[in-house]
């Protein structure tokens, strides 16, 4: 029975530590998307604005 508990103890603590480690992967995972995304739409704006200003000038 004792170790019973203990097993299941176990268990929900690697369980948790999954929950949260996967928690912390999805957090990371979104952070690195809007990054990549803001960086891109940088790129573009900057483009398009290197662009209208060659035109212009």
């Amino acid at each position: 029975m004792r170790r019973h508990s203990r097993t299941t103890g176990v268990l929900r603590g690697i369980g948790a530590c999954m929950f949260v480690f996967i928690d912390l992967i999805s957090l990371f995972y979104l952070f690195v998307c809007k990054g990549v995304s803001v960086s891109s739409y940088n790129e573009q704006s900057t483009a398009l604005s290197s662009r209208e200003g060659g035109s212009s000038l």
